[in-house]
């Protein structure tokens, strides 16, 4: 039996797999010289699943995985990046740390005066929730419900933490996934069954968003719909039919086998498809970089609201 490893995102992410906002391998970059946001936030603080990265369009120098901060001091400066590949709002099958846990490793940094809640009013939030959660379960009512609230707890809590700022992510239609597709004998087509679950939970989502930022000045806290960039990048239709676009063969995954993996004799595990470039999919679950691109194209118009004028959170 192959052992199941939870992974930080700087260490899971593969080559040829980009993130909602691209970069190589969780790779740290510089600030950019001239940011596209005039006045914007100094850190990220990212949590979530491997959906969650660094976002390079914000001109902010890549946020330190959390497990690898203490072999370089100064890179806590642009942040720190919470997130685990495989990890939920609540535990899940791969025993990574979930969303509470990971927000309870920023709490502790702050006890420890790594930051300061000076450091957290220069700073933006990221929380990713794509679907580990529904691995074990099928979508009932209940479940969505004490997710989507469990979410804005967790997002509730970061915010009165200090930081200004906080985006979600809506869930992508989890329906059109290769390994969805594929499972339920709907390849070439998305599973409709699915995505009506993956629409409830979005749905939930948003009036739980819209509740909190009616509870709290500013409206501080905004969701990134994953779920339209997705079906616009893959021209889905009616929730199923994947339409014209620029990938001949949009749910078809580029990767094959055990993706990124070698034997002992050091022989790939895996066969990779002649073009990534015409791949929306990586693997099963991933989008490609070309995937990302188009998905963040989607995106891309909504990333100014994470900078509207707001009143100062207070400092305690």
């Amino acid at each position: 039996m192959v052992e199941k490893v939870c992974f930080t995102i700087f260490l899971c992410l593969s080559a040829c797999l980009a993130t909602l906002f691209p970069e190589v391998n969780g790779a740290r970059r510089q600030p950019q010289d001239n940011k596209l946001i005039l006045n914007g936030p100094e850190k990220l603080f990212v949590f979530g699943d491997s959906y969650a990265d660094t976002a390079a369009y914000l001109g902010i120098g890549s946020p330190q995985p959390y497990n690898l901060w203490k072999a370089d001091g100064e890179a806590k400066q642009y942040g720190m990046n919470f997130a685990y590949g495989g990890a939920g709002v609540f535990d899940t099958i791969e025993g990574c740390p979930n969303m509470a846990t990971q927000i309870n490793y920023l709490q502790q940094l702050l006890q420890q005066n790594v930051y300061t809640k000076h450091d957290l009013t220069s700073s933006v939030a990221l929380a990713t929730s794509v679907g580990n959660d529904y691995g074990n379960y099928h979508g009932q009512e209940e479940f969505v419900e004490s997710i989507t609230k469990q979410i804005s707890v967790n997002l509730k809590r970061i915010h009165e933490m200090g930081v200004p700022k906080v985006a979600v992510t809506a869930m992508q239609p989890l329906g059109c996934l290769p390994l969805v597709a594929f499972s339920t004998g709907n390849y070439p087509n998305c599973d409709q069954n699915t995505n009506n679950i993956t629409r409830f939970h979005n749905q939930m989502l948003k009036q739980r968003i819209d509740q909190l930022n009616y509870q709290t000045d500013g409206s501080p806290f905004v969701v990134l719909d994953l779920y339209a960039a997705f079906t616009s990048a893959l021209n889905i239709k009616h929730d199923q039919h994947p339409g014209k676009s620029s990938f001949p063969h949009p749910l078809a995954p580029c990767c094959h086998g055990k993706c990124g993996e070698v034997d002992l004799s050091g022989k790939k595990e895996y066969g990779v498809c002649d073009d990534p470039k015409v791949a929306f999919f990586w693997d099963l679950t991933h989008p490609s970089q070309q995937g990302w691109f188009a998905v963040y194209s989607g995106l891309k118009s909504s990333l100014p609201h994470l900078f509207q004028p707001q009143q100062a959170t207070a400092i305690v």
